[in-house]
């Protein structure tokens, strides 16, 4: 839709006529700011569009007949998204968004909805405790749900999760190696993004969660079923 031309004659209206300008036309080009701004964001993270897009089409398999609701779509693809345009931080954050929203029905299916209150520490916790995933996976979302807490609260440069603390172990570790901490955050990404096309295909669900006749919100054959093991 065109944005309505402002009409001019004081500053206050050619202030207004720049904002309105901002995805129109600028008077003496044929390219607005905004254009501009998008063009420039695209041509410097193409080449990372590719190699990323790439990475995925060699690494994940197609998701079929996947079962979710319209956040866990949206999440699903806000995850992809921002892999794809480099934004490893929002990745990680949708994606454990969208992990703990699998967990929370994995867990509730089962009748362990008092656990699903508390928080993803506390529901994989669970699900390690009840023998209902393997130990190795539950380590491995817990460290992305902290990495997760580091971007979402303030925990201070001294925190065990921070970008300086981890970058820091690296540098003690191996004084010879160069890390940055961009590749420190982009294997994080990919792991979170890996999760979630892995768990959205194996993780069993049922719609809607109520008692309603054949069609339980509580699953008893399922209730000492793994969710996903190794």
């Amino acid at each position: 839709m065109a944005i309505p031309a402002c009409s001019s004659g004081t500053r206050a209206n050619e202030v207004l006529k720049g904002a309105c300008d901002l995805f129109g036309q600028e008077g003496y080009t044929d390219i607005s700011a905004g254009e501009l701004c998008v063009e420039y964001e695209l041509l410097s993270r193409r080449q990372t569009m590719i190699d990323r897009s790439n990475w995925l089409i060699e690494h994940l398999d197609p998701v079929e007949n996947v079962l979710l609701d319209m956040e866990g779509h949206i999440l699903l693809g806000q995850v992809t998204g921002c892999f794809v345009n480099g934004m490893d931080a929002a990745t990680i954050i949708c994606a454990v968004a969208f992990v703990e929203r699998l967990l929370t029905d994995a867990l509730e299916m089962r009748g362990r909805d008092h656990t699903t209150k508390r928080g993803l520490g506390n529901i994989l916790s669970e699900l390690e405790k009840l023998n209902l995933m393997d130990p190795f996976l539950v380590s491995r979302l817990q460290h992305l749900n902290r990495v997760r807490v580091n971007f979402t609260h303030d925990k201070g440069p001294d925190s065990e999760y921070s970008l300086f603390q981890r970058k820091l172990r690296i540098v003690r570790r191996w004084p010879d190696v160069e890390f940055p901490e961009e590749l420190i955050l982009r294997n994080d990404a990919r792991e979170a993004i890996c999760f979630c096309y892995l768990l959205a295909e194996r993780v069993q669900r049922h719609f809607p969660r109520l008692n309603l006749p054949g069609h339980p919100s509580i699953s008893e054959e399922l209730k000492n079923v793994p969710i996903f093991r190794i």
